[in-house]
């Protein structure tokens, strides 16, 4: 059964705003800024911290108090947004900064970090891993090619969270057929997908922008749901809450067209 699971954002802050959105969402997800908040529904987290990064005894300690202060989580995900440890973002994308893991390094940390999280998660409770978007430099080495997302998400056993705006502004970036570059992505484990579509600059490059998802993109969803096994649709748009609740109205529609 799908379910919209809407991201806590700073649209909470306003109380009527909250509620209005929380009453079209079945769940929420909650973010790394706002995970000491506590609101009703709250079945997923979605961390900024790279899953494939060696993460010392602090980042730890944070990932697992969040986890556990949620007792009706099903669902965490992490990032996989550079190949080196402390990128440097200048003008809206990572320069490299800290170490430069090797491919075989980044998959190494995945694994030990999977494995250090399943020790104290909840049985049910899944772990997926989010495709980030590609830009022209040398911290974007390796993270965006759909055999090297495929080989964390299937050598660890977890599932794929498909961010549509990633993944069009990757193809983009990189000259590639969009579905193409789709397909090589590991879509059989799609849990949750995220939406909103993205722009390009003046410059030709797409960027991650978080516009209102446009009809291409409902289009794409609903061909998405039917494919696959997802269970969590999330609409990653900010700028409006009434166009937040209009957007979730849309999807409410289509996730009840497709759980019949």
């Amino acid at each position: 059964m799908i379910k919209l699971a809407t991201p806590i954002s700073h649209l909470f802050l306003h109380t009527q705003n909250a509620r209005e959105i929380v009453m079209v969402s079945d769940c929420l997800e909650c973010r790394d800024w706002c995970i000491e908040e506590q609101h009703p529904k709250e079945e997923l987290i979605h961390f900024d911290f790279n899953i494939i990064h060696h993460w010392p005894e602090a980042m730890k300690l944070r990932i697992r108090s969040s986890i556990l202060s949620k007792p009706m989580l099903k669902l965490v995900t992490f990032h996989m947004a550079a190949c080196c440890g402390a990128p440097v973002e200048i003008d809206g994308m990572f320069q490299p900064g800290g170490m430069q893991y090797c491919r075989e390094e980044l998959l190494e940390n995945a694994r030990v970090n999977i494995l250090w999280i399943r020790s104290f998660l909840a049985e049910k409770t899944i772990i997926a891993v989010e495709n980030n978007n590609y830009y022209p430099t040398p911290a974007y080495d390796y993270i965006t090619d759909g055999d090297f997302i495929a080989e964390v998400v299937e050598e660890n056993d977890i599932k794929f969270l498909l961010d549509i705006a990633h993944a069009r502004i990757t193809a983009h970036n990189r000259a590639i057929n969009y579905k193409k570059y789709l397909a090589t992505l590991p879509l059989k484990d799609t849990i949750q997908i995220h939406i909103s579509s993205h722009r390009i600059n003046s410059a030709r490059l797409a960027y991650d922008a978080h516009e209102f998802p446009d009809e291409g993109i409902y289009r794409e969803v609903r061909s998405l749901v039917k494919a696959y096994p997802v269970k969590y649709l999330t609409v990653e748009y900010y700028k409006d809450s009434t166009k937040v609740v209009r957007a979730l109205r849309r999807y409410s529609q289509l996730k009840q067209d497709i759980n019949r």
